[in-house]
């Protein structure tokens, strides 16, 4: 049991991190794109921070889960309440903001919501990832 607490720390601050040099370094840096130049790099952007973020947002999801049904405690539905809303602000919001700058569509307006939705992501990974260790480091 150990190792899937281990396992979902690393995930958990990982998100956290990763969400975090997004929202200070990769989005900003969009603003210095021209649109032409945008249109050629989000694609390969998208497509290489999503093989990063799909696999480690689907294993935080399964842990989530995981601890939610073996283990209930009454921080494992807050914290997968946590985790679904990192889920529906990414599918919900950023996906299509991305698919618009794909498409050329309002590209400043999709960045900045990007930034913003992102933020957002950026707060629940870290609440996520300190609820977590605060957690375990009480229960012990």
């Amino acid at each position: 049991m150990e190792d899937i607490y281990t396992l979902f720390h690393i995930i958990n601050f990982g998100l956290f991190v990763l969400s975090l040099v997004v929202q200070v370094a990769i989005y900003p840096s969009f603003a210095y794109y021209n649109s032409e130049d945008l249109a050629r790099w989000h694609p390969r952007y998208t497509s290489g921070i999503s093989s990063i973020v799909a696999p480690l947002m689907l294993a935080q999801l399964g842990l989530g889960a995981s601890l939610l049904v073996c283990c209930f405690h009454w921080v494992y539905p807050l914290i997968f309440a946590l985790i679904i809303a990192t889920w529906w602000i990414t599918f919900k919001h950023a996906i299509p903001a991305h698919g618009e700058i794909r498409k050329g569509n309002d590209i400043k307006s999709n960045v900045n919501d990007l930034i913003r939705l992102n933020a957002y992501r950026t707060i629940l990974w870290l609440l996520i990832f300190t609820v977590v260790i605060v957690f375990d480091l009480l229960k012990k």
